[in-house]
């Protein structure tokens, strides 16, 4: 269908129809199966979906309804299947299916689908003293002799036809010979064996019928049908409605009467094909439902995701009577279509004979944009991230130019500029959701936020771990000691983040995936394309430093604890306390009420509330660990300020007595 055209751009016009030209490379894949209804009807969903709609169309074949909840489910290839019999798959397992949202329904396709035993019409005329029109005749010897005897020898061999499968023989019956010799049942002709539920099986033990059954195939068994046909001779075979075969040839052949369907009796299908089994009456009536992928809906069943093409699909709707005059029957040619072609000609005349059928469901009255962030936000989110920063540089700069002021080295004032540091690289975090989505975007935003946040811990990790050892530890040499001025236990732990992160950013890149949303649906339907990095599960690397990170935090507030009886008038304690707990409130509070807020579709709120969180966390932490001790350097008199690190009367004390010793 890559080259085919049925709709002119009149037809179009004058429907008001204009398809749209800015889903780019969005594709559509329908499950196409081998019989003809099943193909016309897909075939009738992909000329609207491309022509009108303005969608890549992709068929995906399968012999089947038999693993279409595995095809069509999340994990799978297909989007969507227009034809889809109940039967096709365990009752229950298609009500569970149905119920965890593997497939989701978008309606009945208009048409019901029916197995039945048929016979020839025209063998009445010649034996009007045989009902061969009923089952309860196929236990009469007359009827038995009137089809097992059939010689078809010489019409499988020009046929070139071969069975497919095993066939089923109870064991009152001889094996089916095609010769006629030694035949003591009805072979009831079918198609394949993987379209037996066991129904027919069943019903034949149950009812002691003389009847075996082989199996032919698609093609195979209408061309053997035809041949039997044309000849006038004795046939009995099993077959679907609807089918091409028999709409053309509704007055040649006659279906069987079997004994009344209920409930209870379908209920009895144990689905073996040996015969094991209670079932003992007609066929069900199958109803036909056209099923989608989730991926193409939203939560809500009702809710529209690809809203054009769905609400397209629910009002799709194709009446037996219209199937059977104006589909079907132009294909029933000798049993067989001939070229693809067959397929589209009476489908796309009947598009466009009936353009009501269609244009008005999709109605393509709507409006389609990208997805941008609120206009407030993103200017508050960019207002903060630059207040924060800015605040970040300075306070790292007064504490890098004081370094060395026992105010701002009793604080470890190298560790504090690099926590700063940190805190910088989460910000450029938060300013990456107000900027249009893009791999490297996603990839920038995975790695600044977790080893922004991830170093910022770290080290403060390393700041309590220094009182711990200042005040618990039993060393009592300097080289002992000298950890409490190094990080070189932060840096590995630093590094092993990075390494993990890279690692997993390398092997699983930032996600640039297209989602879809429905904006409104009146007056007209306003639908909006969100390009979002993948969720938060959606990158190992990204759970496992959080698991890190999370493990840091509650080590740190272990040794807080055993801390807490270090003298109050040693500050640092506190301030970092109070940076652990701040922390932890700001991922507690802000992450579910972004993840609700994602959830319901507020994802201007949600992207707000994630970068919130990475400019509150610096701001919070820097009132709370960097500001007492800038406020106490500036704001006390002068004379109150603590001198120098290498003025104080210890270091200078020190400093002498190396002097002279060293004079001496």
């Amino acid at each position: 269908m890559e080259d085919f055209r049925c709709f002119s751009p009149e037809l179009l016009v004058a429907q008001n129809v204009t398809p749209a030209t800015t889903r780019g490379d969005t594709t559509i894949n329908l499950e196409l199966h081998p019989w003809a209804s099943a193909q016309l009807s897909t075939i009738y969903a992909a000329i609207v979906l491309k022509e009108a709609l303005g969608y890549k169309i992709k068929f995906i074949c399968a012999n089947g309804g038999n693993g279409a909840v595995t095809r069509i489910g999340k994990g799978g290839s297909a989007h969507i299947l227009t034809e889809l019999w109940d039967s096709n798959e365990n009752h229950e397992a298609m009500r569970k299916a149905l119920s965890r949202r593997e497939i989701v329904s978008v309606g009945e396709l208009g048409y019901d689908g029916l197995a039945g035993l048929f016979v020839p019409s025209y063998l009445e005329p010649r034996y009007p003293d045989v009902p061969i029109d009923v089952w309860t005749s196929l236990k009469l010897p007359q009827v038995v002799s009137l089809f097992a005897p059939e010689d078809d020898t010489q019409l499988i061999a020009a046929l070139n036809l071969t069975q497919q499968g095993e066939p089923f023989t109870p064991p009152w019956c001889s094996k089916w010979n095609a010769s006629g010799q030694g035949n003591t049942c009805i072979d009831v002709k079918a198609e394949l064996p993987q379209y037996e539920k066991g129904m027919l099986q069943q019903f034949i033990m149950n009812m002691k019928l003389n009847l075996t059954i082989s199996f032919w195939g698609l093609a195979g068994l209408s061309s053997y049908i035809d041949a039997k046909h044309k000849q006038s001779r004795p046939i009995m075979f099993k077959f679907f409605v609807p089918s091409e075969f028999l709409a053309k040839r509704q007055e040649s052949f006659k279906r069987i009467t079997l004994p009344a369907y209920t409930q209870t009796c379908e209920a009895t299908n144990t689905f073996s094909t040996q015969g094991l089994g209670d079932f003992m009456c007609d066929f069900p009536l199958n109803s036909i439902v056209k099923v989608v992928s989730p991926r193409l809906a939203s939560s809500n069943v009702e809710d529209l995701v690809y809203s054009d093409a769905l609400k397209f699909l629910r009002a799709m709707l194709i009446d037996f009577q219209t199937l059977q005059t104006q589909l079907l029957q132009p294909l029933a040619s000798g049993g067989q279509v001939a070229d693809y072609t067959d397929y589209v000609t009476p489908v796309c005349a009947l598009l466009r004979n009936q353009t009501d059928t269609w244009a008005t469901a999709i109605g393509n009255a709507f409006v389609w944009e990208e997805w941008e962030m609120d206009t407030h936000l993103r200017n508050v989110i960019i207002v903060l991230f630059s207040v924060v920063s800015l605040l970040c540089c300075v306070t790292a700069a007064v504490y890098w130019k004081h370094r060395k002021h026992l105010a701002f080295r009793q604080a470890s004032a190298r560790l504090s500029v690099l926590i700063l540091l940190g805190f910088q690289v989460g910000l450029v975090a938060s300013l990456t959701f107000v900027f249009p989505v893009s791999q490297a975007a996603c990839t920038l935003r995975l790695l600044c936020g977790m080893l922004g946040v991830g170093s910022s811990v770290t080290i403060i990790m390393l700041k309590i771990h220094r009182l711990d050892r200042i005040f618990t530890s039993t060393a009592t040499t300097c080289s002992s000691l000298c950890f409490t001025t190094s990080s070189s236990k932060g840096s590995m732990v630093l590094f092993g983040k990075a390494v993990v992160l890279v690692a997993g950013v390398a092997l699983h890149p930032g996600l640039d995936i297209s989602k879809d949303v429905l904006v409104s649906q009146s007056p007209v339907i306003r639908l909006t394309t969100l390009r979002y990095c993948g969720t938060f599960f959606d990158y190992w690397s990204i759970l496992a430093v959080t698991i890190l990170i999370f493990a840091q935090v509650l080590y740190s507030l272990f040794l807080a604890y055993k801390l807490r009886n270090v003298p109050n008038s040693f500050s640092e304690k506190h301030e970092v306390v109070k940076s652990l707990v701040t922390f932890v409130c700001v991922f507690a509070v802000i992450t579910p009420l972004a993840a609700y807020a994602w959830q319901e579709d507020s994802f201007s709120l949600s992207y707000f509330l994630t970068s919130l969180a990475l400019c509150l966390l610096p701001l919070v932490n820097m009132v709370q660990l960097f500001a007492p001790r800038i406020f106490e350097f500036y704001f006390k008199n002068k004379e109150q300020r603590p001198p120098p690190f290498d003025q104080t009367p210890g270091v200078q004390m020190l400093n002498y007595q190396r002097s002279s010793e060293r004079a001496s």
